[in-house]
């Protein structure tokens, strides 16, 4: 059986990798021989393979409506995260258009921004 950590990090340190699970690491799998399960999914989807499309991903939440209601009751977020005091945010604080994890202190200015623990 394939170990997926052991292939990410085998294509960290491939230079001519662009780190991206559709581009590089599925397809060396396939190309392996590893195998490989596939399920249909229906729902909101997007593809963070990559740095960028991470970060486009998180300001999509910015959004009026955003596909991912994330206020959405029925649907639950399951995370690891620590137990963190609620964001902070001082009477000098100037923000808009954004998003505030518990755990961030805000003393300055934040715009279109989703800031998340740590």
């Amino acid at each position: 059986m394939v170990n997926l950590k052991k292939l990410l990090i085998e294509d960290s340190k491939d230079s001519n990798s662009e780190h991206d699970f559709g581009k590089n690491i599925i397809p060396k799998m396939l190309e392996n021989k590893n195998k490989l399960y596939a399920f249909n999914f229906e729902g909101y989807w997007r593809d963070v393979g990559t740095l960028q499309s991470y970060w486009e991903s998180n300001l999509e939440l910015l959004g009026p409506m955003p596909m991912l209601n994330i206020h959405d009751v029925n649907w639950k977020i399951y995370t690891q995260s620590e137990e963190l005091p609620p964001a902070f945010i001082s009477n000098e604080a100037n923000l808009s258009g954004s998003l505030i994890s518990e755990g961030c202190e805000i003393y300055g200015e934040v715009h279109n921004s989703v800031l998340f623990q740590g």
